[in-house]
Order: structure tokens, then sequence, then C-alpha cells
């Protein structure tokens, strides 16, 4: 494509040269998402800290994949069941290290 429209390959930056060592963006965004939902849950008194592991079981489900919910993404990132979940973000120091080893491996 860039032979086509004239651009020599050579001078052509790619992401490498342009973005150097930045963290990849989704690394960022499961970071902050663990994050948001460890201070959610933790927050006993809003009606948010119920409903950060809520998991819908009414309606009728529609064909193919179903949509990826809150929870799921969260079990996704972290490798660990929604028990663990909630056991983890209970104690601060445990769910630092569940959200720095998901933030490390580089899963997306």
């Amino acid at each position: 494509m860039n032979a086509r429209i004239g651009r020599d390959r050579a001078k052509f930056a790619y992401n490498p040269l342009i973005y150097g060592r930045m963290p990849k963006i989704s690394n960022t965004l499961r970071t902050r998402r663990l994050e948001l939902a460890e201070h959610l849950y933790r927050r006993k008194e809003q009606p948010v800290s119920r409903l950060i592991l809520w998991i819908p079981t009414q309606g009728k489900q529609s064909r193919g994949k179903p949509r990826a919910s809150y929870v799921d993404q969260l079990c996704h990132d972290t490798g660990l069941d929604t028990a663990e979940l909630s056991r983890k973000m209970q104690d601060r120091a445990q769910w630092k290290v569940v959200a720095s080893n998901a933030s490390d491996c580089g899963r997306g």
C-alpha cells in the first residue's frame, strides 16, 4: 500500500519506533479495570459493592457467543473464579499482588 501511494518503505515509521517502551494500552486498561473493581467492591456502604460481582441469570439467551460480562472480564484478567475474586478483593495486599501479576502477564 505504501509503495502504491509513493512512500518509501525505509522512511515509514513503525509502531515500535513511534511508541518506544510505552506500555500497551490493553495492559493499562486491564490495570485500571482491576483497580476500579477493587475500589468499588470494598465500599460496602454503597449499593455498587453488591453489583460488582453480579452475574445476570434471568432473561432469554440470544444466539451465538454470549458477550463477556464485567465479571467474566475480571476472571479472564486475573485467572481466578468468582469466589476467589471476592476473597482476594477483601484483602488489599493480596489484591495488589493479583492486579500486578495480571498487568505483567500480557493477556489480552
